[in-house]
């Protein structure tokens, strides 16, 4: 028994060490591999010359000319963007009118809240003119006419604090020349 114990203690031993032992892959070929790959280098006409001895023609540094390429992309969006941002324009011109926001305060039934939250407004803000408008069934307290959401941030946070309902909606006004 302990005998046979030692023997498969010394082949397992055995077989580790074989399937550890680095491996060689012998070559039968004492050449190396050579390719020319001049074909596939670029090369200026100036550097030529200057390589040829003819330095008339040599520019400092020929590598910074501007290269020109044709290229037509199978999925190019630009056609198509241009065509739709030059209807857009045109269907601003034709309706006279311009996509923005406005910062409202108030939305309710109650035109006497209403007329209390444009007082309270002219409190806050006493270089914005708030205005009531009813649009039916409600009555709405609007201020401003922004451009885009950043532009009416500055009143936004100022009226937040007295008005926690107040929103930045969307509205399209006449285009003022």
């Amino acid at each position: 028994m302990k005998l046979s114990s030692i023997f498969y203690v010394a082949l397992c031993l055995l077989l580790t060490g074989v399937s550890c032992a680095p491996k060689t892959i012998g070559t039968t070929s004492e050449a190396t591999y050579r390719e020319d790959l001049s074909k596939y280098q670029i090369n200026y006409q100036d550097s030529l010359d200057a390589l040829n001895g003819k330095e008339e023609n040599v520019v400092d540094n020929p590598e910074k000319r501007p290269v020109y390429a044709n290229i037509d992309p199978k999925n190019a969006i630009t056609d198509s963007v241009d065509y739709f941002l030059s209807r857009a324009a045109a269907q601003r011109r034709e309706t006279n009118q311009y996509q923005g926001v406005t910062i409202q305060v108030y939305s309710g039934f109650d035109r006497s809240k209403a007329t209390e939250a444009k007082n309270k407004v002219y409190n806050i803000l006493s270089s914005t003119e708030p205005r009531l408008v009813y649009e039916q069934p409600n009555y709405k307290v609007k201020i401003g006419r922004y451009t885009s959401r950043l532009e009416a941030q500055k009143d936004y946070a100022a009226l937040k604090e007295h008005f926690p309902l107040v929103l930045v909606v969307p509205e399209k006004f006449k285009v003022v020349e």
